[in-house]
This record gives structure tokens, sequence and C-alpha cells, in this order.
């Protein structure tokens, strides 16, 4: 959608750089979903996360204050195949 609001919008510079901006948001957040399916997969049982916490070298079990940003600044996207 962002790539077509950037065509429909190229007469209007405001626009074009607010459809530019979210572009280029979405591009920059797309590496990251392959991170997120994996950790919200409702398989995930404690032997995954074990495995997972011996692959990255700490545990990476989510709690209740754990957020995306927390998960994304551990850079756990270099673990996935």
């Amino acid at each position: 959608a962002a790539f077509k609001f950037c065509k429909m919008y190229s007469d209007n510079k405001e626009l074009l750089l607010l459809a530019d901006s979210m572009k280029r948001e979405v591009n920059e957040f797309k590496p990251h979903v392959p991170l997120i399916m994996t950790l919200c997969n409702k398989g995930m049982r404690d032997r995954h996360w074990d495995q997972m916490a011996d692959i990255v070298g700490s545990s990476i079990r989510p709690g209740e204050k754990t957020s995306l940003n927390d998960l994304m600044e551990r850079n756990l996207n270099s673990h996935l195949p």
C-alpha cells in the first residue's frame, strides 16, 4: 500500500513525503517479521524457549514487561535460519 500511495500522491508534496516516510518505515520493519512470527507462534513450548536460549546464550522467554523493541534490540534476527 505504501508504494501505491507514493504513486497516487506524486503531485502533492506533503502527502508524498508522508507516503515515502511510511514506505521507508515498512521496509525497515520487514526484516523483523520472521522473528515476530517465530516468537508469537502458539506452538512454542518450554522446550522451544530453552532451545532458543541455548542458541542465543540467554533467556528470551517474554515476560509481562517484555516489548517487541526489547527483543529487536537483542539482534535475535541473526540467529534465524
